[in-house]
């Protein structure tokens, strides 16, 4: 007779867990797909800061480098190139780059102050090719983001994760939120709904 007893629980309980991991994977999807529209949402307006940006450094770049008239361009450093220095530059920072013309020594100063975590090693320079950060407003953003981010060309081209960290990481871009905890707060849960698609 305990045996019969049994039964029914198990088919219930049974029931049970797979209306729970039904509602579980759709309040996955429906979170998944929260995230896209946010994505969405933001890529148009950081393509076009992006620019501004670009542009901002762009301008202090030209000024400082006298042997650059209007594009300070370099055509043969790399990311490879920036390393940790033991002491500070004169921007105050420990980043540097042994560029032949001066150039992307001068966007490296620019580019550092604006991040929120230095003179820390959060940088993703391998993210970028110093060659393009005169012409390609992208390129510029792109240190700001986590690493994995080499080929993108634009914020559509970005995940969400990306783009927040680009707001996070980068002074210039935390202006278009009033309140970065926020940011992180939807960070933390993109991370644990991404981190959890397989459980």
């Amino acid at each position: 007779m305990t045996s019969l007893r049994r039964i029914p629980f198990k088919c219930s309980l049974k029931k049970r867990m797979m209306a729970s991991d039904k509602q579980k994977r759709g309040n996955w999807i429906k979170a998944s797909l929260s995230l896209l529209n946010l994505k969405e949402g933001l890529s148009e307006e950081l393509n076009d800061q992006a620019i501004q940006f670009h542009f901002n450094i762009k301008q202090s770049v030209a000024a400082k480098c006298s042997n650059a008239v209007t594009s300070p361009r370099c055509t043969s450093c790399t990311s490879k190139l920036i390393k940790r220095s033991k002491k500070l530059t004169s921007a105050g920072t420990c980043w540097c780059i042994n560029c032949q013309s001066n150039v992307c020594n001068q966007w490296l100063d620019e580019l550092i102050q604006y991040h929120e975590h230095l003179p820390g090693p959060k940088v993703a320079w391998a993210n970028c090719d110093p060659t393009l950060w005169a012409s390609q407003p992208w390129e510029v953003a792109k240190v700001f983001q986590p690493v994995g981010c080499e080929h993108h060309r634009n914020a559509e081209e970005s995940d969400v994760a990306g783009l927040l960290t680009l707001m996070l990481d980068c002074k210039f871009f935390q202006k278009l939120v009033s309140n970065t905890q926020t940011l992180r707060k939807i960070k933390e849960c993109r991370n644990k709904i991404m981190h959890s698609a397989t459980e």
